[in-house]
């Protein structure tokens, strides 16, 4: 039977919550239960069964980051390192959420999650790894059924809620109410498994990346990164007076210099399969360029040759290699030597008027040929040619209400036809925004750089859209907090 709290977010089913409760790892917030009397012991057959079902829950409740290239490249990446754990023959699977929150975490069967948020915080292919790999730990240790149980089944209900309200919303402060309602038991859902079990996690998956070819010292760079956010948020803390919310909130269990950490990297260097260390992060590069940064909207983006626009819920694609630039009231991109335009002008009144109606009437144009009446989706238009001194395309298109009005021509006689396929194909581009959409184009995205000679973040930071502590976000993102400086010729990210 399902949940809902106050929120009307709808919970899962009681055996499920208290699972995914002991499934999360040291990057999601999971709560410590060694005080309890008893072992929940899964069988295989079980936990494949259990996994499942969380899985298709989670992919209902929980936003899943639009980048199919990056979601096949991270799970290109766990299949590998999973192949080198001793539940090599579990079906895995690794999605990436669409969430600002800096976690990951496991569920039962070979269900591996990561966030995006702790994604754009890596500098290096390794570092994603060793999050998969330490993952992948707590799943082929079977942390789940190993993990004993304490507080009511009702404390475990309100956990997953106030787990669920952060991810929806983004907001710690929610998620804190619901907690701050539970006992100190409860509000453990922030420490994650025991260091213990952690440790015996790093150790797997420090072996597993040793095997596959990256340097296992990437175990400690991503546990220097959460260490630097923290203290970042510490600091935010303390200069706007705002309650400091807690890397792992009561608790900390993993410190990066952590003597049986060290350890657990010696030991499994002297597992590597190959003298050669996997450090070219190319495609690690290439798969993070554009990721999302923050859910701020923008209103309108280029990117490429396509026009993206929020409010107006369109985007459309004009030729390969042509200008594109927005004025306050059109768009318009430009072909080479400025011998071909497309304008795009968006009007109201359409009122009863069919699109051709709308050319006629609105327009005053009545001697088009070569018409069509365009259909395209859910969408109509109206289409043809116009001959003067120079060849000219006219299209409108409806959409929400309003009349998208192309007007197209070219100064070159001989290239007409050419330059209209042209004209055709980018009407043709013309939809609706999809939620990936809205999620890839327009948001503040991170790009990478090659930083030149003398650059520094706090120059970088004078023009970046970031609000505040453009520095310190900045210097985050690279690896570089608290006070480093880019190198000559360094790949660095920016937000865009």
């Amino acid at each position: 039977m399902a949940v809902k709290n106050a929120t009307g977010i709808i919970g899962y089913r009681p055996v499920l919550l208290w699972l995914l409760m002991l499934c999360a790892s040291p990057f999601l917030p999971a709560p410590d239960l060694s005080a309890a009397q008893s072992v929940f012991s899964l069988s295989e057959k079980k936990e494949k069964e259990i996994g499942a079902e969380m899985h298709a829950e989670i992919l209902q409740k929980m936003p899943i980051y639009y980048d199919e290239e990056l979601q096949n490249y991270v799970g290109r990446i766990g299949k590998e390192l999973a192949q080198k754990s001793s539940r090599p023959h579990l079906e895995y699977h690794f999605t990436i959420i669409d969430s600002n929150d800096i976690n990951a975490f496991a569920t039962p069967g070979g269900y591996v999650y990561i966030n995006r948020g702790l994604m754009a915080y890596m500098t290096t292919e390794a570092q994603l790894a060793a999050v998969l790999a330490h993952e992948i730990g707590h799943i082929a240790a079977r942390h789940a059924s190993r993990q004993k149980t304490a507080g009511t089944a009702a404390n475990a209900v309100s956990n997953i809620l106030a787990a669920l309200v952060a991810y929806q919303t983004g907001s710690s402060v929610a998620a804190n109410e619901v907690l701050g309602a539970t006992s100190l038991a409860s509000t453990a859902l922030v420490r994650g498994y025991g260091r213990d079990m952690e440790l015996e996690a790093d150790e797997l998956g420090a072996a597993y990346l040793a095997q596959a070819g990256y340097d296992p010292q990437a175990t400690a760079e991503v546990i220097g990164i959460l260490k630097d956010h923290e203290n970042f948020s510490r600091l935010k803390a303390r200069e706007t007076g705002e309650k400091y919310q807690g890397y792992h909130g009561l608790f900390s269990t993993h410190p990066r210099n952590d003597q049986r950490l060290q350890n657990v990297i010696k030991n499994a260097d002297a597992v590597k399969t190959g003298p050669e260390i996997r450090n070219d992060n190319t495609e690690f590069r290439q798969r993070l360029d554009l990721l999302k940064y923050s859910d701020e909207s923008l209103v309108s983006a280029i990117i490429g040759n396509r026009y993206y626009h929020r409010s107006l819920d369109f985007t459309v694609a004009f030729p390969t290699g042509w200008e594109v630039k927005k004025g306050a009231s059109a768009v318009q991109a430009t072909g080479p030597d400025d011998n071909a335009v497309i304008q795009l002008r968006v009007k109201s009144g359409i009122k009863d008027l069919t699109p051709r109606q709308y050319v006629e009437q609105k327009l005053g144009i009545t001697d088009l040929r070569e018409t069509e009446e365009l259909t395209m989706g859910e969408l109509t238009g109206y289409s043809g040619l116009k001959e003067g001194e120079t060849i000219q395309r006219i299209a409108v298109i409806y959409h929400r209400g309003r009349a998208f009005v192309f007007l197209a021509k070219a100064d070159n006689e001989v290239l007409k036809r050419f330059y209209d396929t042209l004209f055709v194909s980018s009407i043709s581009s013309f939809r609706p925004l999809s939620e990936a959409d809205k999620i890839l184009a327009l948001s503040r995205k991170i790009r990478y750089l090659q930083a030149s000679p003398g650059l520094t973040f706090e120059q970088l930071g004078r023009y970046s859209p970031l609000e505040e502590y453009q520095e310190e976000q900045l210097r985050l993102l690279n690896g570089e907090y608290p006070n480093g400086e880019p190198s000559d010729g360094q790949w660095i990210k920016v937000v865009d």
